[in-house]
């Protein structure tokens, strides 16, 4: 420490007081660092696994809870017990039937005589 002052002093016009106060203030700082770990409104810590010491819960900025959860119509969802008849679709009622004419076909009872197949 003393070749440090001594050095600076002949190399840099530094005074020993000079240099002395300046060690005192980082000193001090590295004090400050120390009582402000984990304190409020100070410095976070982290824990063996990296992870914030102090983080704060989901309730403390303002989120639901991890276990948190709505029904469908929480979210406006229809609820799984929510049905649709064909008519609210589009669709045709399950009863509904096509004639074969309807569809471009023969009916079931059209046939042909041997003579009319080439």
């Amino acid at each position: 420490m003393a070749d440090i002052v001594t050095r600076f002093e002949a190399e840099e016009g530094v005074s020993r007081d000079n240099f002395n106060s300046r060690i005192a203030e980082i000193n001090q700082a590295f004090s400050d660092i120390e009582e402000n770990k984990g304190a409020a409104n100070g410095f976070a810590t982290l824990d063996a696994e990296g992870n914030l010491k102090q983080m704060p819960t989901a309730a403390q900025v303002g989120a639901a809870a991890a276990s948190h959860t709505h029904t469908a119509s929480d979210i406006g969802a229809a609820a799984a017990s929510h049905t649709h008849t064909a008519a609210q679709i589009g669709a045709a009622a399950a009863s509904h039937t096509h004639t074969a004419s309807d569809i471009g076909a023969a009916a079931a009872s059209h046939n042909h005589a041997a003579s009319a197949i080439t």
